[in-house]
Protein backbone atom coordinates (compact mmCIF):
# COMPACT_ATOMS: atom_id res chain seq x y z
CA UNK A 1 0.00 0.00 0.00
CA UNK A 2 3.06 2.69 0.39
CA UNK A 3 4.66 1.56 -2.46
CA UNK A 4 1.58 2.62 -4.50
CA UNK A 5 0.92 5.61 -2.49
CA UNK A 6 4.72 6.62 -3.59
CA UNK A 7 4.48 5.23 -6.73
CA UNK A 8 1.28 7.68 -6.88
CA UNK A 9 3.55 10.94 -5.41
CA UNK A 10 5.73 10.32 -8.17
CA UNK A 11 3.38 10.29 -10.81
CA UNK A 12 1.79 13.43 -9.77
CA UNK A 13 5.22 14.99 -9.54
CA UNK A 14 6.30 14.06 -12.99
CA UNK A 15 3.23 15.10 -14.20
CA UNK A 16 2.93 18.39 -12.98
CA UNK A 17 6.34 18.94 -13.98
CA UNK A 18 5.76 18.09 -17.22
CA UNK A 19 3.09 20.52 -17.29
CA UNK A 20 5.12 23.25 -16.32
CA UNK A 21 8.26 23.02 -17.68
CA UNK A 22 6.99 23.94 -21.05
CA UNK A 23 6.08 27.29 -19.30
CA UNK A 24 9.20 27.68 -17.92
CA UNK A 25 10.82 27.19 -21.09
CA UNK A 26 8.31 29.58 -23.36
CA UNK A 27 8.77 31.92 -20.76
CA UNK A 28 12.89 32.28 -20.83
CA UNK A 29 12.78 31.99 -24.55
CA UNK A 30 10.44 34.75 -24.85
CA UNK A 31 12.49 37.11 -22.42
CA UNK A 32 15.90 36.56 -24.18
CA UNK A 33 14.07 36.86 -26.90
CA UNK A 34 12.67 40.55 -26.02
CA UNK A 35 15.77 42.03 -25.22
CA UNK A 36 17.09 40.93 -28.01
CA UNK A 37 14.04 42.67 -29.96
CA UNK A 38 14.77 45.66 -28.25
CA UNK A 39 18.02 46.13 -28.75
CA UNK A 40 17.45 45.54 -32.59
CA UNK A 41 14.99 48.06 -32.42
CA UNK A 42 16.90 50.80 -30.93
CA UNK A 43 19.92 50.72 -33.33
CA UNK A 44 17.52 51.17 -36.07
CA UNK A 45 15.87 53.91 -34.45
CA UNK A 46 19.42 55.57 -33.62
CA UNK A 47 20.01 54.99 -37.31
CA UNK A 48 16.72 56.29 -38.39
CA UNK A 49 16.95 59.66 -36.53
CA UNK A 50 20.65 60.07 -37.62
CA UNK A 51 19.44 59.61 -41.66
CA UNK A 52 16.41 62.54 -40.55
CA UNK A 53 19.15 65.08 -39.05
CA UNK A 54 21.55 64.68 -41.30
CA UNK A 55 18.45 65.15 -44.26
CA UNK A 56 17.05 68.32 -42.79
CA UNK A 57 20.35 70.29 -41.77
CA UNK A 58 20.27 72.86 -44.30
CA UNK A 59 22.99 74.36 -42.45
CA UNK A 60 25.84 71.95 -42.87
CA UNK A 61 24.62 71.33 -46.47
CA UNK A 62 25.26 75.30 -47.30
CA UNK A 63 28.88 75.63 -45.42
CA UNK A 64 30.05 72.61 -46.99
CA UNK A 65 28.83 73.63 -50.86
CA UNK A 66 28.39 76.86 -50.65
CA UNK A 67 31.82 78.47 -49.27
CA UNK A 68 32.31 82.56 -48.23
CA UNK A 69 33.99 83.06 -52.02
CA UNK A 70 30.95 81.64 -54.09
CA UNK A 71 28.36 84.23 -51.89
CA UNK A 72 29.30 87.14 -54.79
CA UNK A 73 26.91 86.31 -57.45
CA UNK A 74 25.60 88.03 -60.68
CA UNK A 75 22.53 87.60 -62.97
CA UNK A 76 24.95 87.27 -65.90
CA UNK A 77 26.90 84.72 -65.57
CA UNK A 78 28.45 84.70 -69.62
CA UNK A 79 28.08 87.37 -71.80
CA UNK A 80 28.04 86.30 -75.24
CA UNK A 81 29.39 89.85 -76.87
CA UNK A 82 32.09 91.50 -74.78
CA UNK A 83 33.64 95.01 -74.80
CA UNK A 84 35.88 94.66 -72.33
CA UNK A 85 39.33 95.56 -73.15
CA UNK A 86 38.35 96.40 -77.00
CA UNK A 87 38.49 99.22 -79.29
CA UNK A 88 35.72 100.19 -81.31
CA UNK A 89 34.87 102.13 -84.41
CA UNK A 90 31.42 103.96 -85.20
CA UNK A 91 29.91 105.68 -88.24
CA UNK A 92 26.54 107.70 -87.53
CA UNK A 93 24.33 109.72 -89.34
CA UNK A 94 21.82 112.39 -88.04
CA UNK A 95 19.10 114.92 -87.63
CA UNK A 96 18.49 117.90 -85.32
CA UNK A 97 14.84 117.47 -84.24
CA UNK A 98 14.56 120.03 -81.00
CA UNK A 99 15.20 123.55 -83.20
CA UNK A 100 11.67 124.61 -84.67
CA UNK A 101 13.67 127.47 -86.81
CA UNK A 102 16.47 124.92 -88.33
CA UNK A 103 17.21 121.90 -89.88
CA UNK A 104 20.48 119.99 -89.21
CA UNK A 105 21.89 117.28 -90.24
CA UNK A 106 25.17 114.92 -88.30
CA UNK A 107 27.57 113.56 -89.83
CA UNK A 108 29.52 111.83 -86.88
CA UNK A 109 32.87 109.92 -86.34
CA UNK A 110 34.04 108.12 -82.98
CA UNK A 111 36.07 105.47 -81.70
CA UNK A 112 35.83 103.78 -78.11
CA UNK A 113 37.82 102.08 -75.68
CA UNK A 114 36.04 99.75 -72.89
CA UNK A 115 37.76 99.81 -69.46
CA UNK A 116 35.09 96.64 -68.27
CA UNK A 117 31.56 95.20 -69.28
CA UNK A 118 30.21 98.58 -67.80
CA UNK A 119 32.31 101.43 -68.70
CA UNK A 120 34.93 103.19 -71.42
CA UNK A 121 35.58 106.48 -72.92
CA UNK A 122 34.71 107.64 -76.12
CA UNK A 123 36.57 110.32 -78.35
CA UNK A 124 34.18 111.33 -81.01
CA UNK A 125 34.04 114.25 -84.02
CA UNK A 126 30.87 115.23 -85.72
CA UNK A 127 30.15 117.43 -88.32
CA UNK A 128 26.83 119.50 -89.04
CA UNK A 129 25.08 121.02 -92.18
CA UNK A 130 22.44 123.61 -91.01
CA UNK A 131 19.83 125.56 -92.85
CA UNK A 132 16.43 127.22 -92.03
CA UNK A 133 13.98 124.91 -90.91
CA UNK A 134 9.95 124.98 -91.88
CA UNK A 135 9.58 127.16 -88.30
CA UNK A 136 11.22 130.01 -90.09
CA UNK A 137 8.27 130.41 -92.86
CA UNK A 138 5.65 131.53 -90.35
CA UNK A 139 9.10 135.05 -89.39
CA UNK A 140 9.90 135.16 -93.09
CA UNK A 141 6.30 135.43 -94.21
CA UNK A 142 6.01 138.67 -92.06
CA UNK A 143 9.16 140.63 -93.14
CA UNK A 144 11.27 139.12 -90.48
CA UNK A 145 13.99 136.28 -89.78
CA UNK A 146 14.59 134.26 -86.96
CA UNK A 147 18.05 135.60 -85.11
CA UNK A 148 20.05 132.08 -84.76
CA UNK A 149 23.32 130.46 -85.30
CA UNK A 150 24.47 127.35 -87.56
CA UNK A 151 26.19 125.02 -85.54
CA UNK A 152 29.46 123.55 -88.03
CA UNK A 153 31.29 121.26 -85.82
CA UNK A 154 32.16 119.41 -82.18
CA UNK A 155 35.40 117.64 -80.82
CA UNK A 156 34.83 115.75 -77.66
CA UNK A 157 35.33 113.28 -75.36
CA UNK A 158 32.80 111.19 -73.13
CA UNK A 159 32.95 108.90 -70.20
CA UNK A 160 30.15 106.23 -70.77
CA UNK A 161 28.51 104.13 -68.67
CA UNK A 162 26.51 100.83 -69.20
CA UNK A 163 24.09 99.51 -67.07
CA UNK A 164 21.97 97.76 -69.00
CA UNK A 165 22.64 94.32 -70.69
CA UNK A 166 20.17 91.99 -72.16
CA UNK A 167 18.51 89.89 -74.82
CA UNK A 168 14.92 90.05 -76.80
CA UNK A 169 12.80 87.83 -78.46
CA UNK A 170 11.62 88.64 -81.96
CA UNK A 171 8.60 87.03 -82.86
CA UNK A 172 9.86 83.85 -80.48
CA UNK A 173 12.26 82.75 -83.76
CA UNK A 174 15.43 85.24 -83.38
CA UNK A 175 17.13 86.53 -79.99
CA UNK A 176 18.79 89.94 -80.33
CA UNK A 177 21.16 90.73 -77.42
CA UNK A 178 21.72 94.52 -76.10
CA UNK A 179 23.19 96.47 -74.16
CA UNK A 180 22.30 100.45 -73.48
CA UNK A 181 24.15 103.28 -71.89
CA UNK A 182 24.32 106.83 -70.97
CA UNK A 183 27.30 109.22 -71.43
CA UNK A 184 28.65 112.87 -70.31
CA UNK A 185 31.80 114.60 -71.33
CA UNK A 186 33.27 117.85 -72.73
CA UNK A 187 34.04 118.63 -76.29
CA UNK A 188 34.41 122.23 -78.48
CA UNK A 189 31.38 123.10 -80.49
CA UNK A 190 32.45 125.19 -83.63
CA UNK A 191 29.23 127.63 -84.64
CA UNK A 192 28.85 130.34 -87.35
CA UNK A 193 26.75 133.74 -86.52
CA UNK A 194 23.86 134.81 -88.48
CA UNK A 195 22.70 138.35 -89.69
CA UNK A 196 22.03 140.00 -92.93
CA UNK A 197 25.67 141.78 -92.93
CA UNK A 198 27.57 139.30 -93.57
CA UNK A 199 30.87 142.12 -92.68
CA UNK A 200 29.02 141.95 -88.92
CA UNK A 201 28.99 137.72 -88.66
CA UNK A 202 31.45 135.60 -87.11
CA UNK A 203 32.46 131.84 -86.50
CA UNK A 204 33.20 131.08 -82.79
CA UNK A 205 34.41 128.11 -80.98
CA UNK A 206 32.87 127.47 -77.40
CA UNK A 207 33.31 124.93 -74.74
CA UNK A 208 30.12 122.60 -74.85
CA UNK A 209 28.39 119.29 -72.47
CA UNK A 210 27.33 116.46 -74.22
CA UNK A 211 24.95 114.61 -72.68
CA UNK A 212 24.08 111.21 -74.63
CA UNK A 213 22.22 108.09 -74.58
CA UNK A 214 23.00 105.41 -76.86
CA UNK A 215 20.86 101.86 -77.32
CA UNK A 216 23.60 98.78 -79.05
CA UNK A 217 22.14 96.15 -80.78
CA UNK A 218 24.75 93.10 -81.51
CA UNK A 219 24.77 91.28 -84.88
CA UNK A 220 27.55 89.30 -84.61
CA UNK A 221 30.89 89.18 -82.04
CA UNK A 222 32.48 92.44 -84.38
CA UNK A 223 29.52 94.22 -85.76
CA UNK A 224 26.73 96.23 -83.63
CA UNK A 225 24.09 98.66 -84.65
CA UNK A 226 23.88 101.48 -82.83
CA UNK A 227 20.79 104.02 -82.03
CA UNK A 228 22.44 107.66 -80.14
CA UNK A 229 20.13 110.17 -78.53
CA UNK A 230 22.87 113.01 -78.57
CA UNK A 231 22.36 116.61 -76.60
CA UNK A 232 24.99 119.48 -76.61
CA UNK A 233 24.66 122.26 -74.07
CA UNK A 234 26.59 125.41 -74.59
CA UNK A 235 26.55 129.23 -74.50
CA UNK A 236 26.69 131.27 -77.83
CA UNK A 237 26.97 134.79 -78.69
CA UNK A 238 23.79 135.76 -80.82
CA UNK A 239 22.93 138.69 -83.08
CA UNK A 240 19.76 140.52 -84.53
CA UNK A 241 20.01 138.96 -88.08
CA UNK A 242 18.43 142.51 -89.66
CA UNK A 243 20.52 144.97 -87.79
CA UNK A 244 23.12 142.91 -86.60
CA UNK A 245 22.74 144.04 -83.35
CA UNK A 246 24.20 141.99 -80.40
CA UNK A 247 21.59 139.65 -78.54
CA UNK A 248 23.85 139.09 -75.68
CA UNK A 249 25.10 135.15 -74.66
CA UNK A 250 22.21 132.41 -74.78
CA UNK A 251 22.30 128.99 -73.44
CA UNK A 252 21.64 126.80 -76.28
CA UNK A 253 20.49 122.93 -76.06
CA UNK A 254 20.09 121.25 -79.24
CA UNK A 255 19.82 116.99 -79.59
CA UNK A 256 19.99 114.72 -82.22
CA UNK A 257 18.55 111.19 -82.91
CA UNK A 258 21.47 109.19 -84.77
CA UNK A 259 21.53 105.97 -86.77
CA UNK A 260 24.54 103.65 -87.42
CA UNK A 261 27.02 100.91 -87.26
CA UNK A 262 29.89 99.78 -84.78
CA UNK A 263 32.89 97.94 -85.28
CA UNK A 264 34.85 96.25 -82.96
CA UNK A 265 38.52 95.36 -83.15
CA UNK A 266 39.44 91.72 -81.34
Amino acid sequence: MRGFTSSLHLSTFVLCMALIAPGLSYAQSSQYKRKETKKSTSKAAVKSKKATNQKLNLDQLEKRYWAPKDTEFKVVQNRKFKKAKRYNVTLMGGVLFNDPFVESTNLSLSTAWYFDEHSGVEVRFENYASKLGEGSSSVLSKGGHPDINFEKWFLGANYTWIPFYGKISVLDSNIIYFDMSVSAGLGMIRYEQQASNTSLTDAKTTLALSLDVTQQFFVSKNWAFRADARTKIYQEDRLTYLSGASLGTKTQVNTYLLFGATYFFD
